[in-house]
């Protein structure tokens, strides 16, 4: 959980219910897209048990310790985008 609240300024980010069940039943939510595209790829391995409604993200650290990129999901399924990371791990090792 520590990450979970460094990501989110000291707290986690939950989906209230409502909201989650509101992108479960909207058949054109990004909730729909993200899972489509994670089943698609063979992504979706995971084993679906605990919490379910915390958001993540990703965080690219450079030796020391300084933070050179963070992502935040907004919508569960959301990946940070690819340029964007490959970006900060080249100023990460630079």
């Amino acid at each position: 959980m520590n990450f979970y609240k460094a990501l989110y300024g000291g707290q986690y980010r939950q989906v209230s219910f409502l909201s989650f069940f509101g992108q479960v039943f909207n058949c054109g939510s990004k909730f729909w897209a993200n899972n489509k595209r994670a089943k698609a790829k063979g992504d979706f391995q995971g084993n679906l048990k605990g919490e379910g409604r915390i958001t993540g993200g990703m965080f690219v650290v450079q030796q020391g310790g300084s933070i050179v990129y963070s992502f935040q999901e907004e919508i569960i399924g959301d990946h940070a985008p690819l340029p964007d990371v490959m970006k900060a791990c080249m100023q990460a090792t630079a």
